[in-house]
């Protein structure tokens, strides 16, 4: 049985800090044959485990979509803004 297969293994729902994948069951990180964990950066640097490639390229792309997303969110603020601030001119002038 597999580490997923196992239904008293916990279970997290927000991107691994690895390969940054969004789910637990999309994770490409392997577990640690020290402490059992899957997707902890401590692992990478306490217990020797060698990021693969790709878990590089995962994160990468993860990474990407991110910068992306946030890119995407502050024009949407910044028309919103803008918007609201023509809204209140508009207002203003009625009164």
């Amino acid at each position: 049985m597999g580490y997923w297969d196992d239904p008293s293994a916990e279970v997290w729902d927000w991107p691994c800090e690895v390969c940054g994948e969004n789910s637990d069951k999309d994770c490409v990180c392997p577990q640690c044959d020290v402490c059992g964990c899957i997707g902890d950066p401590q692992c990478y640097v306490v217990h020797g485990i060698q990021r693969s490639e790709i878990q590089k390229f995962f994160r990468e792309i993860n990474d990407r979509e991110i910068i992306a997303l946030n890119k995407s969110e502050a024009a949407y603020i910044k028309a919103a803004e803008k918007e609201w601030e023509e809204e209140m001119k508009t207002f203003n002038q009625r009164g």
